[in-house]
This record gives C-alpha cells, structure tokens and sequence, in this order.
C-alpha cells in the first residue's frame, strides 16, 4: 500500500508513528515500510532493529531485508514472542529523509503459498517532527534545548525519544509538559510538573513523584510496557513511585505489553500507582494490570479487560488465552462502567469479578454448568432505570455464551453504602431482571448466605441468589418494591477483544500527517498497488 508524495523539505528532524499487527509465518512472510525519493524507481527498507517495536526479522519474502513477522505456532515451537499478540505501536525516526522534496512511502507484504495467515495491519499512521535526547546532555533538565539532538525543546506537536547509552544521564520534567508521545527506552523522571501525551512507550522506568501525573490524551495505543515488570517496579522504586496516570483521550485507549520470553511474560502485570478514567476513555487492559494505591473510573469512562489471543505459556508454551486480571491495592471506585470476560466451565466455585480494592464487584458460581466465555459489566454511581432513585445506584450485566439448565446457578452481587438511595437499606435489598418486556419477580434469595441471603454487617454489603436461569440486565432495589420503569438506562456496546482477523490483507484507516514545519502533499491521492493482497 503506497501514500500520496510528501514535501520533508525543512523538516530536520522527522519521526514514523503506527500501530500495527502481524500474524504471518516467521522467517518466511512479513511486512517492511519501505521509501522511495525518486518517484518510486527504487524503493529502501526504512530505519533499523533499533526503533521501538521496529522489526524483528529477515524475512525470505523480503529478500532476507528487515521487517515484521512472526506466528504463533511457529512460537510455541521455537520458545519466542515474534507474532506481535495484539496491536503494538512503532516509532523510528527518519532523518534519512530530512528535506527531501519527494518522499513516497509504502507497506510492503511479501508472502507465498505454503503456509498462510492473517497478515499485517496497520492504524493510526503519524509523521511528524521530533527530538532525541542526546547522549552528552550537560544534566538531566528536560527543559534545556542544548540536550536535544534538534536544538530546542520537544513541542506539543512532536516527539520525544530518549534512547538507551551506558552513561546516559536521566532526564527529568520539573515543569508542566506536553508532547505527542515519548518513547522510554531508558528512564523518565517527573518531578516538578506533569506529562501530557498521547502515548508513551516504557522500555525503562517511568518515576512519577508525589502530587504529580502523566495525563493520556490519544486514542489507540496509550501505554505500552515492553520490559518493566512488576517484581522490577517494586525493586526500583516502587515505594517513592506515587504519582497518577490519567486517561483521558476519546474512544479507545489500550494499556499492552510486549510479550518476551526473557521478561514480559504474559504473566506480568503493567504497573501503575494511581489511575482514572475520564472524559470518555474506554480504556482496555490488554495485560494484566496491577494499581499499587486506588483506581478511580469517572462519570461516563470504561475499564475494560481484555483477553488475549491465543498466546504462548511462558512454562508449558501451548496456546492458551489469557484472560488478564485486575488487582488493586487500594480503592477501587467505579462512577463509570467496568467489563471483564472470563470462561466459567462446569465446576462448583465462585468466579469473581472486580473483586478487588474493596469494590466487591460480582460472583458467579456455575453449580456444575458449562458457561463458556461470560461478559460482566457492572455501571456504577448512576441510575439503572429512568425512574430516578427506583434502583441502587450500581447495575449489572451478565452474559453468558451458553444457557444453563434448570436448577439454575448462583450469583452473589455486592454494593456499598452509597449505591442506596434515600428510602432504601441493604436489609430490604432484592434482585431483579428485566426480560426485555417486564420485570420479574424478585429472584430466590440464597438463604444460607449472611442473614436470608444479605450480608448488610460490612462494606461492601452483598446479597446471593439461586436458580439463576435468564441472563438480562439486573438491578437491586431495598425499598421493599420492585421497579416499575419500562426502561432500562441502556448499556454501551464497545469493540471486542479479539485481534482483527483481517480476509484482504492491509486495511488503512487513518494517514495523518503532523509537524512544526512545512509539511505538505505534492501529489494527487492516487495508490499504486505493489502487491496483491
């Protein structure tokens, strides 16, 4: 897939950002972003191994050059991570192409017949103008133009890279700050002012200080953690790390990580010390996520998280999902909307879900039937129906992928103090659910459970109920009647988890062009196709 022609002309200093996903068979098949300044008479292999999620083989399609390729068996087999497991973002810069008047770029796929799969995507797709810090900074003030390879201190509209070297010295934000996005391969300090970015990418360490915060303002990619763990965290500084990560971009804002045989396993957490979600952020976990102190989701954000594709065991390296986990050490509070899928086979236990940070969330026991993969979603701080104050403020949905029979299974639902309007206590609290057409009747308290079926001695309060058999959305009442509005506040409907399986190959849905100089088109939007997909 091949862009339109680009004047670099003036721009000194410019960078490459993407996400991308591949699935294509290791050493064999992959994809390379490719330049030509010629008017496509040739074509070169752009930047090297040495950019962030930039390439990680030689594949035989593409004439032994660099590029992106990996699968998932062909892991499984050879004890690796090359598939990219979800989407990843990639940055490099491309300061061969500075001032060039006529730059064409393109994807190039390169596969054959033998073994097939899904192929290569790729989104969000930004050029734009940025800066390194540089090996020989004078000190550690970010805010020094002498310690940037491009003169001056990154803009709002470009890129920060900070590179690995032996004795490189650690730079540190004592001042409010805004860039496009940051690239981490060593450290970052803040300490005196905020971050605010689109995404930051976190090979090293991100030390955030007391009283201060990175703030997320894009959509896609947020944070990625490429080699950070949880046990390295804690090592480090995990005591003095109390700062905050705001998410805050629209739409879609993904926590991931980039699975390594050697490190990021999928059984690591990325790690925070406080977060929110705000200002509509759906933000989705796709790893597990570990929040040292509290965890806050605003009025109308959404935590979500996720399941991997099929991926590796770190020990028995089969293929396996990973359903990724929530752990909060401090307070967990919910004024949003909070969403997990787990698999719940035919066993006899209770499965939690965002029992967490004193929240409680929901348990599910299957009593002996196959559920298969169930969504839970519980919105919080918020009406459930249009009848204000008919229903405790906390609403719950829960879905199954298969039906179980007659007698049923049990549910234990949790609230707090502070979900019970006026004329409502946890004593007279009931279950209901709503058909689509009417409510039903109150369903069968557990009466083995706390006193007939409520624990109403501790926070966060509960009530069990068996003979669970319809799975529509629920609500709680304590007023001693039952609901009567014909309408439910309705539910918000998000992507799922899955990759995307792609069935043309190369899908583009945003080219994005940015800088702080000119850069501008000097062709006609025609694409010539060089490989058949």
């Amino acid at each position: 897939m091949q862009s339109p022609a680009f004047d670099f002309s003036g721009l000194t200093h410019p960078y490459v950002k993407f996400d991308l996903w591949w699935e294509s068979e290791y050493d064999y098949e992959g994809a390379s972003l490719q330049a030509s300044v010629d008017g496509g008479a040739t074509w070169e292999t752009l930047g090297s191994w040495d950019g962030f999620n930039w390439y990680n083989s030689t594949p035989e399609a593409l004439a032994f050059e660099d590029g992106w390729s990996g699968d998932p068996n062909t892991d499984a087999n050879m004890v690796a991570y090359m598939a990219s497991y979800g989407w990843r973002t990639a940055l490099h810069n491309l300061y061969d192409l500075a001032d060039e008047p006529y730059v064409l770029l393109r994807f190039f796929f390169g596969s054959d017949a033998a073994t097939t799969y899904d192929g290569f995507a790729f989104d969000n797709f930004e050029i734009r103008s940025g800066c390194a810090w540089l090996e020989t900074a004078a000190g550690d003030d970010w805010h020094t133009a002498g310690n940037w390879d491009c003169g001056h201190i990154p803009g709002a509209e470009e890129i920060a890279l900070l590179p690995w070297f032996d004795d490189l010295i650690t730079p540190t934000i004592s001042a409010n700050t805004t860039v496009a996005a940051v690239g981490v391969e060593d450290n970052l300090i803040l300490d005196g002012g905020d971050l605010t970015t689109r995404y930051v990418y976190e090979y090293g360490l991100v030390y955030i200080a007391e009283g201060h915060e990175v703030n997320l303002t894009g959509s896609g990619n947020a944070w990625e953690a490429t080699w950070e763990t949880k046990d390295w965290w804690d090592d480090q500084w995990g005591a003095t790390t109390n700062g905050l990560v705001r998410f805050s971009g629209p739409g879609v804002q993904r926590i991931v990580h980039y699975y390594d045989d050697a490190y990021f396993t999928p059984s690591q957490y990325a790690q925070f010390y406080d977060v929110v979600v705000e200002n509509g952020s759906h933000v989705e976990a796709q790893s597990h996520l570990h929040v040292e102190r509290n965890l806050t989701v605003q009025p109308g954000g959404t935590l979500a998280m996720g399941v991997s594709a099929p991926v590796p065991n770190e020990t028995t390296w089969n293929l396996q999902e990973v359903e990724f986990a929530l752990t909060v050490n401090g307070a967990l509070t919910n004024n949003g909307t909070l969403r997990q899928q787990k698999t719940l086979g035919a066993a006899y236990y209770d499965a939690a879900f965002f029992d967490t940070g004193g929240y409680g969330g929901l348990k599910i026991n299957p009593s002996g039937f196959n559920l298969g993969p169930t969504t839970v979603q519980i919105r919080g701080g918020q009406e459930c129906t249009t009848v204000p104050g008919e229903t405790l403020k906390r609403c719950f949905n829960i879905a199954p992928t298969k039906t179980p029979g007659s007698p049923g299974v049990a549910v234990t639902f949790y609230f707090s103090a502070a979900d019970l309007p006026a004329g409502h206590t946890c004593e007279n609290v009931n279950l209901y659910h709503h058909d689509g057409i009417t409510w039903s009747l109150p369903i069968t308290l557990d009466v083995t459970y706390g006193t007939a079926g409520r624990q109403c001695t501790t926070e966060p309060y509960s009530i069990r109920v068996t003979g669970v058999t319809d799975f529509s959305p629920f609500v709680l009442t304590g007023s001693g009647a039952a609901p009567t509005a014909v309408r439910l506040r309705g539910f918000t409907a998000w992507p799922g988890f899955a990759p995307v399986s792609l069935t043309g190959g190369i899908t583009l849905s945003m080219l994005a062009l940015y800088g702080t100089k000119r850069l501008k088109r000097t062709a006609s939007q025609k694409r010539r196709a060089h490989k058949t997909f």
